[in-house]
């Protein structure tokens, strides 16, 4: 259809382009970057590194599993909204003369209002998953370090504890 046609000429190649292409660039660079950190705390302290894989490797995954089918359902309803309302905007320029005299204008603009809340609300959505993860992670270093000190103070002397708890909050702010 023409909205459908608008949509994919317009918020369509956006989508696409920073979407999925910006998003999957900084994701290969995040990933390199997590893989390199990764190997150093590796070699530097093997026990640091399979404590920081175990705590944020399972956050990771359950977010994927929480948040995945979210950003999905509420990304095709945010674009079959667009798609809607642009379809009903279009018939109210269109007809608006004949929505007038049938007494069906406000009825219409109430509908479309209908569907802009909605969109706002998945779009907001869209906007705070990603950034709940960040919150997350945040408050997972600060818990975590405190579990690694725990578990490195039981394990090692204080020096050797105090330079594994160093080694897990830099590679963990990043």
């Amino acid at each position: 259809s023409t909205e459908q046609f608008q949509y994919t000429a317009s918020f369509g190649v956006w989508s696409i382009s920073m979407g999925i292409i910006g998003v999957g660039a900084t994701i290969i660079g995040d990933l390199s970057l997590i893989f390199i950190l990764c190997l150093g705390v590796f070699f530097v302290d093997s026990t640091v590194f399979f404590l920081i894989f175990t705590i944020f490797g399972t956050v990771v995954l359950f977010l994927n599993f929480k948040l995945r089918d979210k950003l999905k359902n509420s990304g095709e309803r945010l674009a079959l909204l667009q798609i809607k309302s642009t379809r009903l905007i279009n018939d109210l320029v269109l007809t608006y003369k004949e929505m007038y005299i049938k007494g069906r204008r406000k009825f219409l603009i109430d509908k479309l209002n209908r569907m802009r809340d909605e969109y706002s609300d998945k779009f907001a959505e869209q906007v705070f998953y990603p950034n709940l993860s960040k919150y997350v992670f945040e408050s997972l270093i600060i818990i975590g370090g405190l579990l690694i000190a725990a578990i490195l103070f039981n394990l090692r002397n204080a020096s050797g504890a105090s330079s594994g708890i160093a080694l897990f909050l830099i590679a963990s702010g990043r």
